[in-house]
């Protein structure tokens, strides 16, 4: 081991920020190796006046308790989410080539762009292969969605780039199919399978 890694390692030790199996592993070490635990020595006497002239901070009354709850109200932190909107305020950017696209069928994609799990909607993008279908799917809550490329059929209905296609909650979303294939963004509730 190099003297700095050695060196850097006895600091961490001293202060204690050592996972618990590498700080057993140094503490074995230290029984064989007169240098590193002189190093460990030099960085207690180093830091020792940190300890001696701060007193121990007791945090505010409650603050426990708000840090637990803005986390039990914090949306996932998946593809783009962020805090909750009411909460904190915020901004979000998922650049076209960040995120992951998943097949949930045949010819069929799904990049997550943002979901807020309290509210219980996603955002996302779909992208159909030309020749895909989606099969029928029941909404129970309202979906929007937005062709941005290409062309899509959603049951006799014919979307292309630019229209904007709504459907409420209740009902059964017909086939869509894309002979051309397509890109849509979609705003609904939150599922495995768009």
């Amino acid at each position: 081991m190099k003297r700095d890694d050695m060196d850097i390692l006895a600091a961490e030790y001293v202060l204690g920020t050592l996972d618990a199996e590498t700080r057993s592993e140094l503490r074995t070490r230290m029984l064989d190796d007169p240098a590193l635990c002189q190093s460990i020595e030099v960085w207690e006497e180093r830091l020792s006046g940190l300890s001696a002239e701060e007193a121990p901070l007791e945090p505010p009354s409650g603050l426990w308790d708000r840090i637990a709850s803005t986390i039990d109200e914090a949306p996932d932190q998946e593809a783009g989410a962020g805090p909750d909107p009411a909460a904190t305020g915020f901004a979000i950017t998922v650049r076209s080539d960040e995120g992951e696209w998943q097949e949930i069928c045949p010819g069929v994609h799904k990049k997550p762009l943002f979901i807020d799990r309290k509210a219980g909607y996603e955002a996302f993008l779909l992208r159909y292969d030309p020749g895909a279908r989606l099969p029928p799917h029941p909404h129970s809550t309202t979906e929007e969605c937005i062709m941005l490329e290409g062309e899509a059929w959603v049951g006799d209905l014919y979307l292309k780039a630019g229209d904007y296609h709504v459907i409420s909650g209740g009902m059964v979303h017909p086939e869509i199919r894309s002979d051309g294939g397509g890109l849509v963004y979609v705003r609904g509730e939150i599922r495995s399978a768009a």
